[in-house]
């Protein structure tokens, strides 16, 4: 499996697994944009205004926030991760699966916003009902750095307003949209589920596993490494001040992230991390 044009001639790879499931990857930004289960439809959520241009983030995949999330920081919104072009490493069938090793390492551009010598891998796995990506970053400086980050993933919904997420219950959480800012004194969720009706910008501290529920479909969402869990859709409101979101084009996702952000990974000289997130599409008839 090698890399090959797809759209606007950026190269990415495609994986198929024995069974017949199905990930695209680009190699800008290690980005996931597509996952077919064996025998099921797309899971995620692609912009059809997707700029896919070199250097800019693509709207719907499973995008990488490293090492900043968010604005929370000097370095430009989510880091710079998504932004650049990640080297191939190995691809190919490993038994009834298909995987994928992207990697990323400092360089001047990189040290000019973020001093740090790093090397970062990503790692791409599907068969079955199942899509795993595993984040890992290595110090490879003389000193000890920190970030957070995430796997910003994007579950195409059928209508978000009609979508629930599942599992937070009674944690502490903090919503950007009400205003909250980091360090913020944290709330408490009671609600047995999160729903849509409005922007949602939200971090769960110390989360479990959740749960993705339409009213034909169910996601489940599992991860380890990152404690916390951000769920996000933009609203209306917002949406509509996303150029690269079609009229309306909110409706159409939900994002659960697995994160690591309250407490921000601390790496020593040699020292390295990883996180994954594992989504399963469970059968509905199971």
């Amino acid at each position: 499996m090698d890399l090959r044009p797809g759209t606007n001639g950026m190269p990415c790879l495609h994986l198929t697994a024995p069974d017949g499931a199905t990930a695209v990857i680009y190699a800008d930004g290690a980005h996931v944009t597509s996952w077919r289960p064996a025998g099921g439809a797309e899971q995620l959520f692609l912009s059809p205004n997707s700029e896919f241009t070199p250097g800019r983030a693509i709207r719907g995949g499973v995008p990488l926030v490293f090492p900043q999330f968010s604005g929370e920081g000097p370095l430009p919104k989510h880091g710079f991760a998504r932004n650049r072009m990640w080297q191939l490493e190995q691809a190919g069938v490993m038994g009834d699966q298909a995987g994928a090793l992207f990697s990323l390492t400092d360089d001047a551009e990189s040290r000019a916003l973020w001093p740090s010598r790093f090397r970062a891998t990503c790692q791409v796995v599907i068969g079955g009902d199942t899509l795993t990506v595993t984040l890992g970053v290595s110090n490879t400086d003389v000193g000890p750095f920190g970030f957070t980050a995430a796997l910003h993933t994007y579950f195409a919904v059928t209508d978000c307003r009609q979508t629930e997420v599942h599992g937070l219950q009674d944690l502490a959480y903090r919503d950007a949209a009400l205003g909250d800012a980091p360090g913020t004194s944290p709330r408490h969720d009671r609600a047995p589920a999160v729903r849509f009706k409005a922007e949602v910008d939200r971090v769960y501290y110390g989360a479990g596993p959740v749960q993705l529920r339409e009213a034909d479909r169910t996601v489940a969402i599992s991860a380890a490494g990152f404690p916390d869990v951000v769920v996000w859709n933009p609203g209306a409101t917002l949406a509509a001040q996303l150029k690269d979101l079609p009229p309306e084009g909110h409706l159409g996702f939900v994002c659960v992230e697995a994160a690591v952000i309250g407490r921000p990974v601390r790496l020593t000289p040699g020292a390295s991390w990883q996180g994954t997130q594992r989504i399963r599409r469970v059968d509905p008839t199971a």
